[in-house]
């Protein structure tokens, strides 16, 4: 469980550690890294039906297709023959990554001085810094102790290209929120952590479709035409945001390899 927010719990060793669970059960030459697709056909013959997937390197064959990608760098970059319905294209298009817009940077203490009733917020607007929500990342046999802070980086600002500017805006701005709440000064404390780490999302092009946001999406709502396949149950849609319940966070992932899981089975 989350140290501060027992109605959420963490996966051991991140996320990362189910991708590289999955990726070991593969032949390792069935796995290709940075190889987007250009565009997706579907071909039919006389005895068969596959989809054409079109790479740098020339193309690949399958009978079943799952996009993973967020769906609006799907509508953006993938030539679909024939075209997609009307509602996928337009839902597609309509939809945002919440965590698209996000710079996530984690702060590293040698000890916790911290407790949950502040560590697990989010963040004032009215009392300047990039930062909008913060949670514990604490590790449970408390070996890493670590705060993460959610962030938008405004576009021109010197924290978008350098760590150590942005470190020290959260730990100005969490130390003054924490002054407003709680009357005490942590400010000693909180710059002197010992590491920082820093994933800037609107920098990855697989995620995000704009390299300097001006503003954090809202959690997306599930959109019934996000989910549903197309070419007779062929092609499937399996990113977060495709998600009927959770869309746009790690829950929503999950949701929508489980739908996509029991399409397959019932296509056999």
């Amino acid at each position: 469980m989350q140290p501060d927010d027992p109605s959420s719990t963490r996966i051991d060793g991140g996320a990362v550690a189910v991708v590289e669970k999955l990726a070991n059960k593969l032949p390792a030459a069935n796995i290709r890294l940075n190889t987007p697709v250009t565009k997706c056909t579907l071909q039919t013959g006389s005895n068969s039906t596959s989809i054409r997937l079109d790479i740098a390197s020339g193309h690949v064959l399958a009978k079943c297709v799952v996009v993973a990608v967020p769906p609006k760098l799907v509508d953006k970059h993938i030539v679909f023959d024939p075209p997609l319905s009307r509602a996928k294209q337009a839902a597609m298009n309509a939809s945002h990554t919440w965590m698209a817009g996000v710079t996530k940077v984690s702060l590293v203490y040698e000890n916790k001085f911290w407790n949950e009733q502040i560590s697990n917020m989010g963040l004032p607007q009215r009392l300047p810094g990039p930062a909008f929500q913060v949670y514990d990342a604490s590790t449970k046999d408390r070996s890493i102790n670590a705060m993460t802070f959610f962030c938008l980086v405004p576009p021109g600002s010197p924290a978008k290209s350098d760590n150590a500017v942005l470190a020290d805006q959260v730990t100005a701005q969490i130390s003054s929120v924490w002054k407003l709440y709680t009357g005490s000064d942590f400010r000693e404390e909180v710059r002197k952590y010992k590491d920082v780490h820093v994933q800037h999302w609107p920098a990855e092009q697989y995620i995000s479709e704009d390299s300097n946001p001006k503003q954090i999406h809202s959690h997306p709502h599930p959109v019934g035409a996000l989910s549903t396949t197309e070419w007779d149950d062929r092609l499937h849609f399996a990113g977060s945001e495709t998600d009927r319940q959770s869309p746009g966070v790690i829950e929503g992932a999950v949701g929508a390899a489980l739908r996509v899981a029991q399409e397959l089975k019932a296509k056999k």
